[in-house]
């Protein structure tokens, strides 16, 4: 059963935001370590490349949920900044696509440019899903160190 739109969800569990954080580094350093193997360049800035594309897919899908949001009720519309806000995932995903697909040597078939394809889609949905999965995990555990923060310094001051 779904829940309707006023009724509350439970928020995941600290598990399931355990496993997010894992899971996401881990796809972050495969996607690195696949960009890294097949452009030839060094593990190390592929590394860098990858996570600051990561951190910037993040903060735009971030913007854009806020965005969404705060437009809740019967006016909801697509206006020019949030085709802005898309282009910039769709940019660096394309960016990383076309850095693969140069690798592809020139007498490939049409079925292989068709696998390439499909292949990339697979890429962009998996990524995104991915990459907010990890971004929620990042929020959480950014409220919990400053909550523990807090706690400690309360705790400092009355004693």
């Amino acid at each position: 059963m779904t829940p309707s739109p006023t009724q509350q969800t439970e928020p995941p569990s600290v598990r399931s935001r355990i496993v997010a954080l894992l899971a996401g580094t881990w796809y972050v350093f495969i996607m690195a370590d696949i960009l890294s193997q097949t452009t030839g360049t060094p593990p190390t800035r592929s590394l860098l490349l990858v996570s600051i594309a990561a951190a910037v897919i993040m903060a735009v899908m971030v913007v854009f949920g806020v965005k969404a949001y705060k437009q809740q009720g019967p006016v909801r519309q697509f206006q020019l900044s949030s085709l802005f806000l898309l282009i910039i995932p769709i940019a660096i995903y394309s960016t990383a696509i076309r850095s693969v697909v140069a690798t592809v040597p020139s007498s490939f078939s049409a079925l292989g440019w068709l696998i390439v394809g499909v292949y990339s889609v697979l890429f962009v949905v998996m990524s995104t899903a991915m990459l907010l999965w990890l971004a929620d995990a990042l929020m959480w555990l950014t409220v919990l160190i400053v909550r523990i923060a807090g706690y400690v310094r309360q705790s400092d001051s009355e004693t």
